[in-house]
């Protein structure tokens, strides 16, 4: 047997540097929140979408969009993107999707809608559904 594939203990060196590396890791991970909280006073916030707090599309589409008919899955409506006449929009209320048959504005959730309605950037979209956790 190879004493560079296996040690005096039989671990595979890949096992060896393992659990060394995982050990280190863990020790620094620690030690830079004990750092930072001794700095701060807190635990440091991660900033990051949160999904979960989305709201759901069925209430956030009834608020938004004029006239929405049901139908299914799906509800239909005028496009606040272009002048329409007609309901030329389709929504997703089960994933928030959109879809313009007319000026072909799409997107996949309502996220990328609200972003898109108000012209704002990513962050602030989700900030402003109160899905962003952290400054």
């Amino acid at each position: 047997m190879d004493q560079d594939q296996h040690g005096p203990t039989g671990e595979s060196r890949n096992e060896r540097c393992e659990r060394q590396g995982s050990a280190s890791t863990s020790g620094s991970v620690s030690n830079y929140a004990r750092a930072y909280r001794a700095l701060y006073g807190r635990p440091e916030e991660k900033p990051g979408l949160r999904r979960d707090r989305l709201p759901e599309p069925l209430d956030y589409y009834t608020r938004h969009l004029h006239r929405l008919r049901m139908r299914g899955d799906w509800a239909s409506a005028r496009c606040p993107f272009h002048q329409d006449k007609n309901p030329s929009l389709s929504v997703s209320l089960t994933h928030g999707g959109y879809l313009c048959h007319a000026c072909g504005a799409r997107g996949g959730d309502l996220l990328d809608f609200h972003q898109r309605l108000r012209g704002i950037s990513f962050r602030e979209a989700a900030k402003d559904l109160n899905a962003w956790e952290g400054p």
